[in-house]
């Protein structure tokens, strides 16, 4: 766990819960965490899914910061998670194609998404979990 997610650590894990991504994620589930971060839902994911559930996932970490996205990037590199990219993606505007997640989730977004966007996206989804 990285220090700044001492207190983000565990409402990450209560949230993927929520969703439905643990303790088993559904098999080739594609999901995009919005407003990632430095990847601390992923980070939860991987480290409380067996290696078997993971495998067939593909997980995007979205996000607006070059510095997060470079963060996680390397993150990600560190850990090994080959499912797992850092990508740069707008929050409220994240140009998402029809019917390519299966979960869009937004662990910890502050007051830099309006509420009306993080719902806008939802028509696109396949079966949106979104909290």
């Amino acid at each position: 766990m990285e220090a700044v997610e001492t207190g983000t650590g565990a409402p990450a894990l209560a949230l993927l819960g929520q969703c439905g991504l643990l303790p088993h994620p559904p098999l080739d589930a594609v999901i995009l965490d919005n407003a990632s971060g430095a990847g601390v839902l992923a980070a939860r994911l991987f480290g409380n899914a067996s290696a078997s559930s993971i495998k067939g996932l593909k997980i995007v970490c979205g996000e607006l910061s070059g510095n997060m996205v470079d963060m996680c990037a390397k993150r990600i590199e560190r850990n090994g998670w080959s499912v797992a990219e850092a990508k740069f993606v707008d929050a409220q505007v994240t140009h998402v194609s029809d019917h390519v997640q299966d979960a869009v989730i937004y662990g910890f977004p502050g007051q830099s998404v309006r509420r009306q966007s993080l719902f806008a996206c939802s028509d696109e989804l396949r079966s949106p979990a979104h909290v």
